[in-house]
């Protein structure tokens, strides 16, 4: 499955770039990033727990900060609110995506299958 572009990064900080991991398991992913969101310093983390396949974490890593930043920025608003609304649309592209990529990946990206996006003012 080909997958779009992800939006060109805001991300802030050594290489402008989201600093990834893969920690005790080979599925497993973790990120964080600071990034801009509308003039809001944001810090980004996340945790693919691999369940559902080593190629929903990586595509995890490689796509959700991009992914979060588009979606926040296009509100034209850095709030609490806005933040939310861009993490479920997120999450929720990602889960499409995560579905058409592996058959493992299953009813539900979250929970469980595990994937944690937090997103607050640094």
């Amino acid at each position: 499955m080909a997958l779009s572009e992800p939006a060109p990064s805001a991300m802030r900080g050594p290489g402008d770039a989201a600093t990834c991991s893969n920690p005790l398991k080979g599925e497993d992913r973790t990120c964080s990033a600071i990034v801009d969101i509308c003039g809001e310093t944001v810090q980004l983390l996340m945790v693919a727990d691999g369940h559902g396949g080593e190629e929903v974490a990586e595509l995890c890593a490689q796509h959700a900060f991009n992914y979060l930043v588009k979606e926040a920025t296009d509100t034209g608003d850095g709030s609490a609110a806005s933040l939310e609304k861009a993490l479920f649309r997120t999450f929720e592209r990602l889960h499409t995506s995560a579905r058409a990529l592996s058959p493992v990946a299953g009813p539900l990206l979250g929970g469980k299958r595990g994937l944690a996006l937090l997103a607050w003012p640094s």
